[in-house]
């Protein structure tokens, strides 16, 4: 709306405080410029609740971890097979790196006529040793009655091949034995390394055998050659004392059985006589290596 002089009349300009042409004060004061903004005023900080004395301060969710779904029997179990295979290896390296050893301190100090020697007569039975053969049917050695009776197990049939002979449970007895001797492991009765992977290999065979084969794991497995013997008992001979030295119970020599008589750990019991190599492998029976010597001491004056 247009403004006008209250003494001349005269028309005034927007905000204009005095009459351009007479000089008088308008009576419409000028508009006082915006103050600068300035910055924003904060605002004050809504009270925290107060919780009442001894109520506990809520918590948000539970986190949920997600569970690796592998039992804790089971991660044992593969630190013990792991485990194991390593000392294999290092083992065997140890044996191949002492021998190229020993062979180069021969051949320096001139002596391989004199080692060659020793392993002729190793191949050749010495003067009035017994000419042992094969057995036609290594299982009528040993009945399917006497090998149940000295396993402590019902044995429901056998299976001979050459020098080899297999005894069988009734179906199923292998697989239950096995997951036995792996929940006395898992549960302390039976807590020992060497007791953990005992049960642990013959639980994996039992399975792989079933899964492989469909048919059960032996409970007894013996096997028989007529040769070969002395040089296979020299290095028995080593191999027990390093896994004893290893593992403590890992393996022993049995006295008072053939020549010479090594329980090595999943090998079973070695018995050489004269230039024969006698292996009675027990399955997942327990008490395995008592009834493995036991079993020995009957077929080993039948052979």
């Amino acid at each position: 709306m247009a403004a006008f002089c209250v003494n001349c009349g005269s028309p005034l300009s927007a905000n204009a405080a005095f009459c351009m042409k007479c000089g008088a004060r308008s009576s419409a004061p000028a508009a006082s410029p915006a103050p600068p903004a300035g910055p924003p005023i904060p605002q004050p900080m809504p009270p925290m609740q107060s919780m009442p004395q001894g109520q506990p301060m809520p918590l948000g969710p539970p986190v949920v971890r997600a569970s690796s779904g592998v039992p804790g029997w089971m991660k044992i179990l593969m630190v013990v097979i792991v485990v194991f295979g390593l000392l294999a290896v290092a083992a065997g390296a140890a044996i191949y790196y002492a021998y190229h050893r020993a062979k180069a301190f021969a051949h320096r100090n001139g002596i391989d006529s004199v080692i060659e020697q020793v392993q002729n007569a190793a191949k050749e039975p010495a003067a009035g040793t017994p000419v042992h053969s094969i057995p036609a049917n290594l299982c009528s050695k040993l009945s399917n009655q006497e090998a149940a009776n000295l396993l402590g197990e019902p044995i429901d049939h056998n299976m001979n091949a050459a020098g080899n002979c297999q005894y069988f449970g009734p179906a199923g007895l292998s697989e239950q034995l096995a997951k036995q001797g792996m929940a006395r492991v898992t549960s302390g009765q039976d807590a020992s390394p060497v007791a953990g992977a005992d049960a642990a290999t013959k639980l994996l065979g039992a399975l792989a055998t079933l899964s492989q084969t469909g048919k059960d794991a032996p409970l007894l497995t013996v096997s028989y050659s007529a040769d070969g013997g002395r040089a296979a008992m020299a290095s028995y001979g080593i191999m027990n004392n390093g896994m004893g030295r290893a593992f403590q119970g890992a393996s022993s020599e049995i006295p008072n059985l053939g020549d010479k008589a090594y329980q090595i750990g999943n090998l079973g019991l070695n018995v050489f006589k004269d230039d024969s190599h006698l292996n009675i492998f027990v399955g997942p029976v327990p008490d395995a290596n008592t009834k493995a010597v036991a079993i020995a001491r009957v077929m080993l004056p039948r052979l």
